[in-house]
């Protein structure tokens, strides 16, 4: 079996959904939500912090929804970044058919979807708690939409 060559457009179509993955992961990772005490100083919270469910109780406004979408936006960008991999090596691809293209469509566009709805439903939560958004939301969002993007461009 002979080698694939990876050219200039392969080498951006790996960095650019991995890049995006390690900010998705990042923003999982890093605090969602900053509390200030006046006296105190501030406090920040990750999304799976201990206490966020207390909060959203007392303004009920559940955060669940939101840490589920974050979820899904990684698996999901997960995935893209694995399918654009094997696309890109030449170990498998979707099919060039109407159906391989709506596929990458819909893979895109659902984790795009994902990664808005755990950004605008984490920050509608902080809104509602009185807790400030923080860097975690954005770098979600951003991971998320990087990581799927690049699957359109792929092609085996």
């Amino acid at each position: 079996m002979a080698k694939k060559k990876i050219g200039l457009l392969g080498i951006i179509l790996l960095a650019v959904p991995a890049v995006g993955l390690i900010l998705t992961v990042v923003g999982v990772a890093v605090p969602w939500f900053t509390a200030d005490l006046r006296p105190l100083g501030t406090k920040t919270y990750g999304l799976f912090a201990e206490g966020l469910g207390d909060l959203g109780k007392l303004a009920d406004f559940p955060i669940a929804p939101a840490q589920a979408f974050a979820l899904l936006a990684l698996i999901l960008g997960t995935g893209c970044c694995v399918l654009v991999a094997l696309e890109v090596f030449g170990v498998f691809g979707l099919p060039r058919s109407i159906v391989g293209f709506v596929l990458r469509i819909v893979l895109v566009a659902l984790t795009g979807i994902f990664a808005i709805l755990a950004m605008a439903l984490g920050l509608a939560f902080a809104d509602k708690t009185g807790l400030a958004g923080n860097a975690g939301a954005y770098l979600t969002l951003i991971g998320g939409i990087l990581a799927c993007v690049p699957l359109v461009l792929s092609r085996k």
